[in-house]
């Protein structure tokens, strides 16, 4: 299964956070950044003062500075190097290199100098303060149930992609749905993910224990309750390669 990160490198920029919630991927973090792994495979380098997350399900390699802060339902026994000097001569020459240097409280010895860590030229870098790289959640599955006319669900679960001009209603538990720009969506429920474009509707009267992830905050019509989990991206481009008969 193709997984978003895979066999990629990523520098973690100071100040970002990042959340890969599966891959398989080397990661170079940064001081003050934060980076959450909730699934998959991930070789990690981790500077002092850089916030790695690790979830149940991952399989890690750990190289971490002593003050580097590792926390999560699973913490790896990692290797701990004294000093973690990363070899930039080969990173693209942008924003990482660029920020600030860490301050970090002396309390720990200077150790003497360790060979470098080569940052490799094809890394992926993440200088802004909030990034998401999300696995197959933008990518359809084959049994999508494509909804190209007005319809309304009861106790339903599946994965929807709904189109524009659409009408649709769902009350259900564990759906994933996908709103098109001009979709108009009403869900009743608990556990559903829901990505929403810029220019869709959606309706959420109970709030619910979902995940939302969205583009524009006037597309939302639903108070924010405490159980919903609300994420805004930059772009959201639905993967429908495997969907016979979608959207138009």
């Amino acid at each position: 299964m193709e997984r978003n990160g895979l066999g990629k490198t990523y520098w973690i920029c100071n100040n970002s956070r990042v959340t890969f919630r599966t891959g398989d991927a080397t990661l170079f973090v940064e001081s003050g950044s934060f980076v959450s792994l909730n699934d998959g495979q991930f070789t990690v380098y981790a500077k002092d003062g850089a916030n790695v997350y690790v979830g149940i399900r991952c399989q890690i390699t750990l190289i971490n500075e002593p003050r580097a802060r590792i926390n999560g339902t699973f913490i790896p026994t990692g290797q701990v190097c004294p000093v973690l000097n990363y070899d930039y001569s080969e990173a693209p020459d942008n924003l990482c290199t660029k920020f600030p240097l860490r301050e970090l409280s002396p309390d720990l010895p200077a150790p003497p100098p360790e060979e470098p860590v080569r940052v490799p030229s094809t890394v992926i870098e993440t200088p802004k303060d909030t990034a998401q790289v999300y696995d197959d959640r933008y990518r359809l599955p084959a049994q999508t149930t494509v909804v190209n006319q007005q319809k309304n669900l009861y106790e339903s679960q599946g994965v929807f992609w709904v189109c524009s001009g659409m009408n649709f209603w769902l009350n259900g538990n564990g759906n994933r749905i996908y709103i098109e720009k001009g979709a108009n969506v009403t869900v009743m429920g608990n556990k559903n993910v829901i990505l929403l474009k810029a220019g869709g509707a959606l309706h959420l009267p109970q709030g619910g224990a979902n995940e939302l992830l969205y583009e524009q905050e006037t597309d939302l019509k639903t108070n924010r309750a405490k159980q919903t989990k609300f994420t805004k991206l930059q772009g959201i481009n639905f993967k429908t390669e495997a969907v016979q008969g979608g959207c138009k």
